[in-house]
This record gives structure tokens, sequence and C-alpha cells, in this order.
């Protein structure tokens, strides 16, 4: 039997401006709250996640009818809304666990 390998191609990361924005937002009050080393911490938290999602983008649930298309993975007290196809995950957001989030913030 002969085997035929075939490289998979990988998915690229399209990181939404709100969500670039969250990332900020999260390191500076992070830093503030528990210091550089505890911050960096955890958005490496989020970035290993964010790679994740790269290889295996079903892993998120679906959000549901009110947001086509959109999925959401939780990673400590943030969630990360994300679309994906077969060439692109997008980040749309990243926002903290306790916020009621609405359509319009994932658009």
């Amino acid at each position: 039997m002969t085997f035929l390998w075939i490289p998979m191609l990988r998915r690229s990361i399209d990181l939404a401006p709100l969500a670039d924005a969250d990332l900020q937002t999260i390191a500076t009050y992070s830093a503030r709250m528990w210091g550089v080393d505890q911050a960096l911490e955890y958005m490496e938290a989020l970035a290993r996640q964010i790679e994740l999602l790269v290889d295996f983008p079903e892993r998120g649930v679906w959000v549901g009818t009110r947001y086509p298309g959109i999925r959401k993975v939780a990673v400590r007290r943030h969630v990360i809304y994300y679309s994906f196809d077969e060439d692109l995950v997008r980040i749309v957001r990243i926002l903290h666990e306790r916020l009621r989030v609405s359509p319009k913030m994932l658009r």
C-alpha cells in the first residue's frame, strides 16, 4: 500500500482592529492590577488559544443565530469571539466573560 502525504495548508490569523484594541486593554489592565509578569503570562495564554484555533477552529461553541458565523472559546476570564473559513481565522473580539455581548459588538 502506498501512502500519499498531502500537506495541510495552515490558516492565517486576522485580528480585527477591535480585537487588537481589546488585547491592548487587557494587557494594560493586567499589568496595572497584577504586575508585568502575570500580565505576560495571561497574554501568552490568550495567544496560545488563538494559535490552537488556527488548527482546530471547530473547537469553539457556535454563538447562535443572532451572531451568524461567530464562535466563541473561553480563556480564563475572557472570551475570544471569532469566525473562520478554510483559509482564515478572524478574531472579532476578546471580551471579559461577564460582559453582556450585543450583536453590534461583534460586527
